[in-house]
Protein backbone atom coordinates (compact mmCIF):
# COMPACT_ATOMS: atom_id res chain seq x y z
CA UNK A 1 0.00 0.00 0.00
CA UNK A 2 1.13 3.08 -0.90
CA UNK A 3 1.00 6.80 1.04
CA UNK A 4 -1.83 7.93 -0.68
CA UNK A 5 -3.39 4.30 -0.26
CA UNK A 6 -2.73 4.59 3.42
CA UNK A 7 -4.24 7.97 3.79
CA UNK A 8 -7.41 7.21 2.51
CA UNK A 9 -7.32 3.72 4.23
CA UNK A 10 -6.87 5.81 7.75
CA UNK A 11 -9.59 8.47 6.71
CA UNK A 12 -12.14 5.49 6.12
CA UNK A 13 -10.98 3.93 9.72
CA UNK A 14 -11.70 7.31 11.34
CA UNK A 15 -15.45 8.04 9.15
CA UNK A 16 -16.15 3.99 10.39
CA UNK A 17 -15.54 5.32 14.25
CA UNK A 18 -17.44 8.66 13.37
CA UNK A 19 -20.68 6.66 11.71
CA UNK A 20 -20.92 4.15 15.04
CA UNK A 21 -21.04 6.80 17.17
CA UNK A 22 -23.36 9.66 15.62
CA UNK A 23 -26.99 9.94 16.47
CA UNK A 24 -28.00 12.44 13.57
CA UNK A 25 -29.15 10.06 10.75
CA UNK A 26 -28.50 12.84 8.46
CA UNK A 27 -24.84 13.77 9.70
CA UNK A 28 -24.97 9.75 9.70
CA UNK A 29 -26.21 9.40 6.12
CA UNK A 30 -23.31 11.85 4.94
CA UNK A 31 -19.99 10.15 6.04
CA UNK A 32 -21.68 6.90 4.79
CA UNK A 33 -21.74 8.44 1.64
CA UNK A 34 -17.92 9.90 2.14
CA UNK A 35 -17.02 6.08 3.29
CA UNK A 36 -18.50 4.58 0.61
CA UNK A 37 -16.26 6.81 -1.91
CA UNK A 38 -13.14 5.91 0.22
CA UNK A 39 -13.95 2.21 0.13
CA UNK A 40 -14.24 2.32 -3.50
CA UNK A 41 -11.23 4.66 -3.84
CA UNK A 42 -9.30 1.35 -1.95
CA UNK A 43 -11.00 -1.34 -3.55
CA UNK A 44 -12.33 -0.65 -7.24
CA UNK A 45 -14.02 -3.51 -8.45
CA UNK A 46 -13.18 -4.31 -12.53
CA UNK A 47 -15.50 -5.52 -15.02
CA UNK A 48 -15.81 -7.76 -17.75
CA UNK A 49 -17.32 -7.41 -20.73
CA UNK A 50 -20.21 -9.95 -19.38
CA UNK A 51 -20.27 -7.74 -16.43
CA UNK A 52 -20.76 -4.58 -18.18
CA UNK A 53 -23.37 -6.30 -20.31
CA UNK A 54 -25.73 -7.52 -17.39
CA UNK A 55 -26.37 -3.82 -16.41
CA UNK A 56 -27.24 -2.54 -19.87
CA UNK A 57 -31.05 -1.62 -20.32
CA UNK A 58 -33.55 0.68 -19.97
CA UNK A 59 -34.98 1.94 -16.90
CA UNK A 60 -37.62 4.08 -17.01
CA UNK A 61 -36.12 7.27 -18.61
CA UNK A 62 -32.50 6.28 -17.93
CA UNK A 63 -30.28 4.20 -20.24
CA UNK A 64 -27.19 2.17 -19.58
CA UNK A 65 -24.81 1.32 -22.05
CA UNK A 66 -21.17 0.27 -23.37
CA UNK A 67 -19.08 2.52 -25.16
CA UNK A 68 -15.20 2.57 -25.49
CA UNK A 69 -15.08 -0.33 -22.80
CA UNK A 70 -16.55 1.87 -20.14
CA UNK A 71 -20.24 1.81 -18.66
CA UNK A 72 -22.33 4.90 -19.03
CA UNK A 73 -25.59 6.38 -17.98
CA UNK A 74 -27.38 8.56 -19.63
CA UNK A 75 -31.17 10.27 -18.57
CA UNK A 76 -33.41 11.50 -21.17
CA UNK A 77 -32.44 15.09 -22.18
CA UNK A 78 -29.66 15.07 -20.37
CA UNK A 79 -25.61 13.86 -21.74
CA UNK A 80 -24.32 10.78 -20.65
CA UNK A 81 -21.80 10.10 -18.09
CA UNK A 82 -19.08 7.35 -17.44
CA UNK A 83 -20.03 4.85 -14.35
CA UNK A 84 -16.86 3.84 -12.31
CA UNK A 85 -17.66 0.87 -9.94
CA UNK A 86 -17.36 1.20 -6.61
CA UNK A 87 -18.74 -1.99 -5.83
CA UNK A 88 -20.75 -5.31 -7.84
CA UNK A 89 -23.80 -3.08 -8.07
CA UNK A 90 -22.59 0.41 -7.08
CA UNK A 91 -21.09 2.97 -9.20
CA UNK A 92 -20.07 6.47 -9.09
CA UNK A 93 -20.00 9.37 -11.99
CA UNK A 94 -16.92 12.02 -10.86
CA UNK A 95 -18.78 15.08 -12.53
CA UNK A 96 -21.60 14.65 -9.74
CA UNK A 97 -20.66 14.53 -6.63
CA UNK A 98 -24.09 14.24 -5.35
CA UNK A 99 -25.24 11.01 -7.28
CA UNK A 100 -24.61 7.46 -7.32
CA UNK A 101 -26.10 4.87 -9.43
CA UNK A 102 -27.13 1.77 -7.80
CA UNK A 103 -28.82 -1.50 -8.81
CA UNK A 104 -31.21 -4.28 -7.46
CA UNK A 105 -31.50 -8.01 -8.92
CA UNK A 106 -33.75 -10.28 -8.34
CA UNK A 107 -33.31 -13.73 -6.78
CA UNK A 108 -32.07 -15.29 -10.13
CA UNK A 109 -29.20 -12.09 -10.27
CA UNK A 110 -30.86 -10.59 -13.25
CA UNK A 111 -30.80 -6.98 -13.00
CA UNK A 112 -34.18 -5.66 -12.33
CA UNK A 113 -33.72 -2.42 -10.93
CA UNK A 114 -32.07 1.21 -11.33
CA UNK A 115 -31.59 3.03 -7.97
CA UNK A 116 -30.57 6.70 -8.28
CA UNK A 117 -28.69 7.43 -5.31
CA UNK A 118 -28.15 11.42 -3.44
CA UNK A 119 -25.50 12.33 -0.65
CA UNK A 120 -28.65 13.26 1.43
CA UNK A 121 -30.07 9.80 1.75
CA UNK A 122 -32.47 9.89 -0.72
CA UNK A 123 -33.36 7.25 -3.50
CA UNK A 124 -34.89 7.76 -6.48
CA UNK A 125 -36.02 4.19 -8.50
CA UNK A 126 -36.64 3.25 -12.03
CA UNK A 127 -37.65 -0.38 -12.60
CA UNK A 128 -35.66 -1.67 -16.00
CA UNK A 129 -38.38 -1.65 -19.02
CA UNK A 130 -36.39 -3.16 -21.44
CA UNK A 131 -32.84 -4.25 -22.94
Amino acid sequence: MDAAQALTAAHAAALDTLIAREKDAEIRARQTWALEGLRGDLRPPRLSSADMNAFVGTYGPRRIFVQDGALWYQREGRPPYRLEPMGRDLFRIRDLDYFRVGFARDAGGRVVRLIGRYDDGRTDESERTGR
